[in-house]
């Protein structure tokens, strides 16, 4: 009998933490941000917060980097993709690649902002990236539907890989990379 006692106490006990624990947990805040540097988020991709490349980096070495970036950016535009002659009237902002996320895909739905990561990571760019070469930097143009992927290689060659976006007719878009990485010096 002490122990039939015992146990349904024990259960009882059991339950109650459980069930309070569960309480708890439903009531915390385990909802993503509804806003990502203050610009409200509407829509439902998965959602990266951390500080900016600029931020994690001492001013002379973002200096640098953003010279590189700069140099890529002069050469992909006015020399690689020179024949393209879109891409020399628009307009394009140089997005370090660590921070794509929360300068661009971080707005785009959860579909789409996959779709730019497969893009992004893609073989081609595995294939071409190596030890030594700089930190990547993404063009974007300015309607944010087309993106260039851009570094200096430790050999002093510039290497580019064109990211295009399409849109099907239910209005929703997909990235993909356009031709092969090109790369010259």
């Amino acid at each position: 009998m002490k122990m039939t006692k015992k146990f349904i106490l024990s259960m009882s006990a059991t339950l109650l933490l459980t069930a309070t624990g569960l309480a708890v947990w439903a009531k915390s805040d385990d909802k993503p941000s509804e806003t990502v540097n203050g610009t409200p988020i509407t829509s439902t991709s998965y959602i990266s917060e951390h500080k900016s490349y600029k931020e994690r980096r001492t001013p002379e070495l973002y200096n640098e980097s953003m010279k590189k970036w700069e140099h890529a950016k002069d050469k992909a535009i006015n020399e690689i993709l020179s024949d393209d002659a879109t891409v020399k009237t628009e307009k394009w902002s140089i997005i370090p690649s660590a921070d794509f996320d929360i300068e661009f895909t971080n707005y785009l739905s959860q579909d789409e902002s996959n779709s730019f990561k497969d893009a992004l990571f893609s073989d081609e760019r595995k294939n071409n990236l190596s030890v030594g070469d700089h930190l990547p930097a993404l063009l974007l143009n300015e309607k944010k539907d087309r993106a260039i992927l851009t570094w200096l290689k430790g050999t002093g060659e510039t290497a580019v890989i064109q990211i295009k976006s399409k849109t099907d007719d239910s209005g929703n878009r997909t990235w993909y990379v356009y031709g092969k990485a090109i790369i010259k010096k």
